[in-house]
């Protein structure tokens, strides 16, 4: 059975990139938001549930709206939570039967969520990528074309960087340094585990 390892940061840390890296080195990668979105338009229980909470305008043309129920969540903290309380069992039931049938010495289980609910259990440790939040901003700028004003109002409903990366087992650092080397020195550490 692979070691189970998460891998976090906030939005425009690079952590999906840091993630690729691993792979590139034959380490299995759970995209927990890709894994989330699939569910969330393929499993007809889920489904019905989102329906619920937000109505069938929640889907068109059979597809979540994701933009809609952004809307809707963004500032509602209490519907984010019921969201969260459907999605979130059905990505970890998929995620341990993934773990188990990985079959290498270890695998990352990339979130942004790692440590906000049940994630953190699954886990045996943590990598967090850390960015300043300038860096990140003129990243998801130039990736995604988000208005600065929008970004840091999504950036101030993440974990504070500080109390996560206090919480970490390893750190990677994407910024001014290369990362290559941070990440095979991590990956030397977790393949010498036992």
């Amino acid at each position: 059975m692979a070691y189970r390892i998460g891998i976090t940061g906030g939005i425009g840390s690079g952590k999906t990139t840091i993630a690729e890296i691993f792979n590139t080195l034959g380490v299995p990668v759970y995209n927990a938001d890709y894994q989330a979105k699939k569910l969330m338009n393929t499993d007809e229980i889920l489904i019905n549930e989102i329906k619920k909470l937000f109505g069938d305008q929640a889907y068109r043309t059979d597809k979540l709206d994701r933009k809609y129920i952004a809307q809707k969540v963004f500032n509602n903290t209490d519907l984010l939570n019921q969201l969260n309380h459907l999605v979130h069992p059905k990505v970890f039931k998929e995620l341990n039967a993934w773990f188990d049938e990985c079959g290498s010495k270890y695998a990352l289980y990339e979130s942004a969520l790692i440590y906000q609910g049940d994630a953190i259990k699954y886990l045996d440790k943590v990598i967090y990528v850390f960015a300043s939040p300038e860096e990140r901003i003129r990243r998801i700028v130039d990736r995604n074309g988000i208005r600065e004003k929008e970004i840091r109002a999504r950036m101030s409903t993440q974990p504070d960087p500080v109390s996560s990366i206090l919480k970490a087992d390893y750190i990677i650092v994407n910024e001014y340094q290369p990362i290559i080397p941070q990440v095979l020195k991590i990956h030397r550490s977790l393949m010498a585990m036992t």
